[in-house]
């Protein structure tokens, strides 16, 4: 069995300094609940510093856009896969190593070029014994989406758009027109991800169930930077993750 190497996979948090308020809080739970992380740390940044315990910091200059600040960041990193991660995205559970880096294995050695490690849509109604991600078919919605996600430096570098924002990113077709193959969590194991987090931003304001975990936390000094999202905006989110819920449970991909 083909199986990865540690030294070949880069976690790639992606960021800009106008949340650099984020950083610390997110590497403090990064530590928490993550401790044995096997992969090298990176965080991109534009002109700001920041200094913490086996992070690399990547400076990249002006913040042009998401695409382009990700674009120069991959001519720095010499891995051949990425670890991509969000820095609004706090883990909130303790990582099981083992699993994610089996079900790491098995993308990998059905020679993948992304894989969704997230419960988020979309996720794979392929079930097939033993696995637990599944194929993703052409022609559905948010196929290549940004987030906690794992891609083939090269294939990352295909889906890339200059000038383009992470939700444009998002909404792209590149994938449709690739030969590699796209995967993500299938239906069982979405239910019980290997990796837990919270979003805690919408649209860069706090969203309200973050104000719970950051107490929680004890990290409750950082509220006080940012605005909470309105209520419109709280309520349409639950309307939204319910409507895709209904595609979950019913087994239907977003087309």
């Amino acid at each position: 069995m083909k199986q990865h190497k540690s030294s070949e996979i880069a976690f790639l948090v992606v960021s800009c300094d106008k949340y650099s308020d984020l950083w610390e809080p997110f590497f403090i739970l990064l530590n928490k609940y993550w401790p044995d992380i096997s992969f090298k740390v990176y965080l991109l940044s534009n002109f700001k510093n920041f200094s913490w315990n086996e992070v690399n910091l990547l400076k990249i200059g002006e913040d042009v856009s998401y695409s382009d600040n990700l674009i120069k960041a991959l001519e720095k990193i010499s891995e051949k896969w990425i670890f991509l991660w969000l820095e609004d995205l706090f883990i909130c559970e303790k990582v099981d190593d083992q699993r994610i880096n089996k079900i790491i294995n098995d993308f990998i050695k059905m020679n993948g070029g992304y894989l969704n490690v997230a419960p988020d849509m979309p996720i794979s109604y392929e079930n097939k014994k033993g696995l637990e991600i599944g194929y993703l078919p052409k022609g559905i919605r948010y196929r290549s989406a940004i987030g906690a996600t794992l891609y083939k430096k090269t294939t990352l570098n295909k889906l890339l758009i200059k000038g383009a924002s992470a939700w444009e990113l998002d909404k792209s077709r590149i994938s449709d027109s690739l030969e590699e193959s796209f995967f993500a969590l299938n239906k069982n194991s979405s239910k019980t991800p290997p990796i837990k987090y919270i979003n805690v931003l919408i649209r860069g304001k706090w969203a309200w169930q973050s104000k719970v975990f950051l107490k929680f936390e004890g990290l409750q000094e950082i509220l006080s930077n940012r605005r909470f999202e309105t209520f419109f905006s709280f309520v349409y989110a639950k309307l939204y993750n319910f409507y895709l819920n209904l595609y979950k449970r019913l087994g239907i991909y977003w087309k």
